[in-house]
């Protein structure tokens, strides 16, 4: 069956390259911005910033249920050619949209005025927080209303496109900070500031350019179908209980530390989760660009081009980000000495809250690619209920150490690790292995065994450099990471398969950098 979504392994790592350029600009920046912030303001006005993003990212759990499944339906619609059906299922939803958005723009102002009895902070910082509230709830509100219309890069497959335009908001965003807190007094507040505004001017400029890529994303009274809610509103249930689950990772913690812990806790655990929120997120961004391709084998019944893509990812996943998380798990405790300064002490244990969480990756980025085939085939049900069960036993068990044993920000990330270690293989990994229709043995051989061999290359090099140099300045820790990531590229080379070549070549040369180094790619038979 012919499609209009493009299904194309260059355009795929060509879109993920541009995602992941841009998440590491957004990288340098938080890196800037934390370190400057913990050495310039109270500990207690720092845990202001991950308690209050904790209530506001808590914003995508109540829309999901009718957002949701936007995306999925209208890149199947599209994929098809009905551009009929992309303007009712835009035209349907969005007063209910809307609806939304201003219930919870009042919710949002209801939150800011009792912010003082929601959550624990000191009397002098109740007029920041609700500031900080008030703003970026009402971003959300914003992005909840024309949430169907910003769709048509996501449709198209124009990362790169949209990609850039977060690149300008992006350096919107480092300009404004800069500017407020080195030219003025430095303030938690200028964070959800300069992030309000570089989201205004973004959504702006998606909107009008998003429409212009698929005309079909317009309102029309008479394009409302009722027979498009039930789907949505079904897809979008279940999407609600992942929404659930991925707010309960990013920020039940902050709020539990802040209510049973002390503003130390909540500022330690924050810094020592920042890599693991990082590595995560850039790695969901860069596999969500094949979310509309994706959905596209499935509408045009290409199985086993699922099947190879859900083995690639899992590889490329583990290789490019276990010779991040390794190296940072090693030299962690320089890393926060140099980053902290003479605060290192008030965040000591940052650093091994950094461990436990980038430890249990090992058994989380194999499964990487699980979340868009479940999507594809609108099969988000048992991820959904299978990771809410987790996370329920991860705050359950996060209660008792943080709660009874005072264990603070480490007792909340050995919680997390524990649970992820257990729960991921024995629950989650089966259901990639059943939507794709592959073996366990397979995965293994194809995925998981090629995707670990690099890291056992590379860690004794960084144990041995750990040892006897134990590096005291940037330089010298860069010197080190550097060190044992040749072994770790080295043994990444052999483990290449004949497709990854291509892949690899194919990328360096769509990006000019083949220019420079050439790779020639290789042409057999594509494996898994």
């Amino acid at each position: 069956m012919a499609t209009r979504v493009e299904i194309s392994k260059r355009l795929l790592l060509v879109n993920s390259a541009s995602t992941v350029v841009r998440r590491l600009l957004s990288i340098g920046v938080l890196f800037w911005m934390h370190q400057h912030l913990i050495r310039n303001i109270p500990v207690s006005e720092y845990a202001l910033l991950p308690v209050v993003m904790g209530l506001v990212a808590f914003t995508p759990v109540l829309t999901t249920v009718i957002s949701g499944g936007l995306g999925r339906f209208l890149t199947e619609a599209y994929a098809r050619g009905d551009e009929r059906r992309v303007t009712e299922i835009t035209s349907t939803m969005t007063p209910a949209l809307v609806g939304m958005a201003g219930a919870l723009l009042g919710a949002g102002g209801l939150f800011a005025w009792k912010i003082g009895a929601i959550i624990d902070v000191q009397p002098e910082h109740v007029p920041m927080a609700q500031r900080m509230l008030v703003v970026l709830i009402f971003a959300a509100s914003l992005r909840v209303a024309f949430a169907p219309y910003v769709l048509g890069f996501y449709i198209r497959q124009r990362f790169v496109h949209r990609d850039l335009i977060g690149f300008s908001a992006e350096l919107l965003r480092i300009g404004l900070l800069l500017y407020l807190l080195t030219q003025h007094e430095t303030r938690v507040e200028w964070v959800a500031l300069s992030t309000f505004i570089a989201g205004l001017y973004e959504l702006g400029v998606v909107l009008v350019l998003s429409r212009r890529l698929v005309p079909a994303l317009r309102f029309r009274w008479s394009a409302m179908r009722r027979d498009v809610v039930r789907p949505i509103l079904s897809f979008g249930s279940w999407t609600v209980a992942g929404q659930t689950t991925m707010f309960i990772r990013e920020m039940a913690d902050p709020l539990i530390l802040n209510q049973l812990g002390t503003p130390a806790d909540v500022a330690t655990f924050h810094l020592g989760s920042q890599p693991d929120r990082t590595l995560r997120r850039t790695l969901f961004s860069a596999t969500a660009i094949a979310q509309p391709a994706a959905t596209a084998m499935v509408a045009t019944g290409q199985d086993e081009r699922l099947r190879r893509t859900w083995f690639r990812l899992s590889r490329y996943g583990l290789w490019v980000m276990l010779g991040i998380a390794v190296p940072l798990v090693v030299f962690r405790d320089e890393f926060f000495r140099l980053y902290l300064g003479d605060k290192f002490e008030v965040g000591r244990d940052a650093s091994l809250v950094l461990a436990l969480l980038l430890a249990r990756l090992v058994v989380v980025f194999p499964n990487s690619g699980t979340g868009l085939v479940t999507v594809a085939r609108a099969q988000v049900k048992p991820v959904a209920l299978r990771t809410l069960g987790l996370e329920v036993v991860n705050i359950a068990l996060t209660l008792v150490l943080v709660g009874a044993f005072r264990m603070g920000s480490v007792g909340a990330a050995l919680a997390t690790f524990v649970v992820a270690m257990v729960g991921h293989p024995l629950l989650l990994w089966t259901i990639g292995l059943r939507l794709t229709g592959s073996r366990l043995s397979d995965w293994f051989a194809s995925a998981i065994v090629p995707g670990l061999i690099p890291t056992f290359a590379g860690l004794p090099v960084w144990i041995a450099l750990h040892g006897l140099v134990g590096p005291t300045t940037w330089l010298g820790l860069a010197a080190c990471g550097v060190a044992g990531l040749v072994a770790y590229l080295a043994a990444l080379a052999l483990c290449l398969r004949p497709e990854d070549r291509d892949d690899a070549g194919a990328l360096l040369r769509r990006t000019g950098v083949g220019r420079l180094i050439p790779f020639p790619a290789a042409r057999r038979r594509p494996a898994a």
